[in-house]
């Protein structure tokens, strides 16, 4: 098994087969970041593509969550 197939620990399978959304994107942003740190060149490409999409979707996620101004309007009294 290689260094970066051992960052899967069982907490990581866990949380993305059982959590939240939010959760399983969170895990997966340590995961991909940990993977990271441990690749070669060619390999490191790829997952800081990966890590990018992840961040974007927690962002997006986030601001989901928080409302829209049009949200914040609709349910004054």
């Amino acid at each position: 098994m290689s260094e970066q197939e051992q960052t899967a620990t069982p907490d990581f399978v866990e949380i993305v087969s059982t959590g939240t959304h939010a959760e399983a994107l969170e895990a997966l942003r340590a995961h991909l970041t940990a993977r990271l740190a441990l690749a070669s060149d060619r390999d490191a490409v790829g997952l800081s593509k990966q890590l990018t999409d992840v961040i974007d979707r927690l962002n997006r996620l986030g601001a989901d969550e928080e409302g829209s101004d049009l949200d914040d309007l609709l349910n004054e009294d």
